[in-house]
């Protein structure tokens, strides 16, 4: 009986370290697999030498400005700049920090476009499948969902409905877009596929299309299946306001030449899908993290997402599923901009030198020409410098 446990118990830690090793090697696989760029770095590999010419440069663009809001810079994956400055909530005295949320406006249709590749990757959607297919008494029966991701539907501007439709909504905020269209039938501005025009009024039936495949809500199939992989946990949306900590949500100001305040919250707000999520800058980092890592979204899938229409005006500008291009001279970005009531927002990405910048900012100011601007300084003046990091020497 003794010799009996004795082997049982000899058989057991041989199974433990054996179990160790293999969790060790499956470790050391995973790093391999990953992007060399990616989060793997220890603490202070970016030297304060380094840091303190990021700040040097940086810093005088949003000080001249009298930015308020918040700004990120990252490189190959990880911080080299990080700007917060101003209030978010005037009336309190509320300052920016890391953790304040923002509304993102516009940069929600890149999380939109994600989530249908979600369904696309698993073969419940394909994106040249007919909108009318998912919704419901549609009028409009040649769109795709592709020419949805794309603004090439042509469908009207929800916009512009009137203010007497809004104040009788009160739920179903989306599904109420749809029925104003069908009630109205709008003609679209366009054949299907034959133009571009930005269309928010897309992405508004994207979210009814998720909704509907997934059985879940917009608000939960994306923090479910994209925000909680990737490690986004602060991120949340304009519907679940109410649950946002009051010190950490960041309210929308105008000021123009004749007045200025605060925003109110109406009805649009509620409206989900072409914005109508709140982050933090340090959360669409890690998206921009999980896109490299493939965490949420296939390889095939990204590659879809940046397969970029050109502009019919302007060759050196284009729209893909959820993103937008531009080329510089020799310079190629991928980006989304947002504003919406007060709110603007800018994201930024240069794949060839993994440059990444994030502007916030609830006061009107333009978030796109900041992030323009520090991309400029970038390209102009650190290229410049020769800075020793980690006893090596290089140029960027």
């Amino acid at each position: 009986m003794f010799r009996l446990i004795r082997f049982s118990l000899f058989l057991l830690l041989v199974f433990i370290i054996f179990s160790s090793c293999n969790k060790s090697s499956n470790k050391e696989n995973l790093k391999e697999n990953l992007p060399d760029i990616m989060e793997y770095y220890p603490d202070g590999t970016i030297s304060k030498e380094r840091l303190k010419v990021y700040n040097d440069l940086f810093s005088p663009i949003l000080k001249k400005t009298n930015f308020n809001g918040s700004v990120l810079v990252a490189l190959n994956g990880y911080i080299i700049y990080q700007y917060n400055n101003g209030f978010a909530n005037y009336e309190t005295s509320t300052p920016i920090t890391d953790s304040t949320l923002f509304q993102i406006a516009s940069l929600t249709k890149i999380f939109t476009s994600a989530a249908i590749m979600l369904l696309v990757e698993e073969n419940k959607i394909s994106l040249d499948d007919k909108v009318s297919k998912y919704i419901d008494n549609l009028i409009y029966k040649d769109i795709t969902i592709r020419q949805l991701l794309q603004h090439r539907s042509g469908l009207p501007r929800y916009e512009f409905f009137e203010p007497e439709f809004w104040e009788k909504v009160d739920k179903n905020y989306n599904q109420s877009v749809v029925d104003k269209l069908n009630s109205d039938s709008t003609a679209l501005y366009f054949k299907p596929d034959s133009r571009f025009i930005y269309s928010n009024t897309g992405y508004v039936l994207l979210a009814l299309i998720i909704e509907k495949v997934s059985k879940m809500s917009y608000e939960d199939f994306l923090t479910q299946r994209i925000f909680i992989p990737s490690n986004m946990n602060s991120t949340s949306f304009s519907t679940r306001i109410s649950k946002i900590d009051n010190n950490r949500l960041a309210i929308g100001y105008y000021s123009n030449r004749r007045s200025s305040g605060r925003w109110e919250i109406n009805a649009m707000d509620s409206v989900l899908g072409d914005k109508g999520i709140y982050s933090t800058s340090l959360d669409l980092l890690n998206w921009y993290r999980s896109v490299y890592l493939k965490r949420v979204l296939t390889y095939e899938s990204i590659e879809q997402t940046q397969d970029i229409i050109p502009n019919n005006r302007n060759k050196d500008r284009g729209y893909g599923l959820g993103i937008r291009w531009k080329r510089v001279d020799d310079r190629e970005f991928y980006y989304h901009n947002g504003r919406w009531n007060g709110f603007r927002s800018s994201y930024v990405f240069r794949p060839d030198t993994k440059l990444l910048v994030i502007v916030l900012s609830n006061t009107s100011h333009s978030a796109s020409r900041i992030s323009n601007s520090i991309i400029d300084v970038y390209d102009t003046k650190i290229k410049k410098l020769r800075i020793r990091d980690n006893n090596q020497e290089e140029d960027e």
